[in-house]
């Protein structure tokens, strides 16, 4: 995902809620749905109804970033092994 958000300068989208300086509300919106799109239509059905109702790509990327490392958490946890941050 992220070379396709760098290669369609999308990135900073992922990373920011409020338009930078220099950057017209339009454009970001833009661009906030264009990354958005990209990460709803990567999602499984399970994900996908867990961000649906999101409007902007930073809280898509960040809530699918939490998800994922709870469930990285419960398998190591599961497994026996503790968990390791890394």
């Amino acid at each position: 995902m992220k070379n396709y958000f760098v290669s369609q300068d999308l990135w900073v989208v992922t990373h920011h809620l409020s338009t930078p300086l220099g950057v017209s509300k339009r454009v970001w919106r833009k661009k906030n749905a264009a990354a958005l799109h990209a990460i709803q239509i990567s999602c499984g059905a399970e994900k996908f109804n867990q961000i649906k109702n999101i409007h902007w790509a930073i809280e898509a990327w960040d809530k699918l970033k939490r998800i994922h490392i709870e469930e990285e958490k419960s398998k190591t946890d599961n497994s026996g092994f503790p968990y390791l941050s890394l």
